[in-house]
């Protein structure tokens, strides 16, 4: 399976790094970490100094904001400052952007940034205790990406649908615990939703979705959420990638998931749906890439699924279809680079169904 894993993270990268607001913004944004420290040294000097975005990502920090100083700072001993990375943060309430991903932080989360009214996005990781609830109080807040490894469980505060601006919300966190709460049916202007590695459980309810139509990423993968996929997820018609590998959804895929034109790569691997691959799937004819695999679907595949002629990755694997393959597949476009369609329950010699010329690399 590795080949065909390769070629959805290839997709992913390729769309992340060419189409995602938040992450060019961040990239165009970043400063260097000598950069970084110059101006840590500004503020130590100035108090009145006015800059508006602070990243200081995978640089070694360790330890806990109030009690960090820059004189630990890996690599930059030499610099004469024994100021705390929290007494700084006090002092700049114009901030816009905070960055300090793929740190080594422990403790909890300051509720100084609660206290930023400028803040518009929010990075952090490895943090120990629960989301501040004092991040509701950012109006203005777009980005927030939090990841928390902590011995005690979390849920997500109700108080985070008060921030209404947010555009992209990225939570990995195996603490997390609970539903999603309703509030967030206000995050109406939501374009990224990310949740990976939790314990989150519960329903995906259709109020969700019918607040969610701005949404171009759905990337619910490895969670505990179960239930039906609601038929309202043919709203996200702006849809580019469903990612709901991982969870406990059962039932029947939608038919309404044929009204997401949109849609480049489409993952339900390892859930318990069952019925039929539906027919509409064939209305989605700019998808990438297909993984239904390792459900409980059962039939013949769709003849349909000839007219994804986009296709690189399919991988309709580990189900119990049955029949024929259907002769369509050969209509699938040169460009199909993975074709996975082992334990199964096919009765039929294999068709020719690779065009000349086709770029496969791997059949199972």
């Amino acid at each position: 399976m590795e080949p065909f894993k390769k070629a959805f993270v290839f997709l992913l990268h390729t769309f992340l790094l060419t189409s995602l607001p938040f992450a060019l913004n961040i990239v165009l944004s970043k400063k260097t970490e000598a950069e970084a420290l110059v101006s840590w040294k500004g503020v130590v000097c100035n108090t009145e100094v006015s800059f508006y975005e602070i990243y200081l990502p995978g640089v070694g920090l360790h330890g806990t904001l109030d009690q960090l100083e820059f004189s630990s700072f890996p690599n930059h001993t030499s610099l004469e400052l024994c100021c705390s990375l929290l007494s700084i943060l006090t002092k700049l309430m114009k901030l816009k952007g905070i960055g300090l991903a793929s740190n080594n932080f422990f403790g909890s989360i300051p509720n100084i940034f609660g206290s930023m009214p400028n803040l518009e996005i929010l990075e952090l990781n490895s943090f120990e205790e629960k989301i501040p609830s004092s991040l509701g109080k950012h109006g203005n807040l777009q980005y927030l990406g939090l990841s928390i490894d902590s011995l005690l469980n979390s849920t997500i505060p109700f108080e985070l649908g008060l921030c209404t601006n947010l555009t992209q919300l990225i939570l990995s966190e195996s603490s997390l615990t609970g539903s999603l709460p309703l509030s967030l049916t206000n995050l109406t202007k939501l374009s990224v939703l990310v949740i990976i590695d939790s314990n989150l459980c519960g329903h995906i309810l259709p109020y969700f979705f019918t607040n969610w139509t701005q949404l171009t990423i759905l990337w619910i993968h490895n969670n505990s959420f179960s239930g039906e996929i609601p038929f309202e997820i043919g709203l996200l018609t702006n849809l580019n990638f469903l990612n709901l590998n991982g969870n406990r959804f059962f039932g029947y895929i939608p038919q309404t998931i044929g009204s997401l034109q949109n849609l480049l790569y489409l993952d339900l691997l390892v859930n318990l749906l069952s019925n039929q691959i539906p027919p509409t799937i064939g209305n989605l004819t700019e998808l990438r890439s297909i993984d239904i695999s390792s459900n409980h679907l059962t039939g013949m595949i769709s003849l349909e699924v000839g007219h994804l002629k986009s296709l690189v990755a399919l991988d309709l694997s580990m189900k119990q279809l049955s029949g024929q393959l259907p002769k369509n597949v050969s209509k699938l476009g040169k460009g199909l680079r993975v074709l996975n369609l082992n334990n199964n329950n096919f009765h039929d010699t294999i068709p020719k169904i690779f065009p000349k010329g086709c770029e496969l690399q791997y059949l199972d």
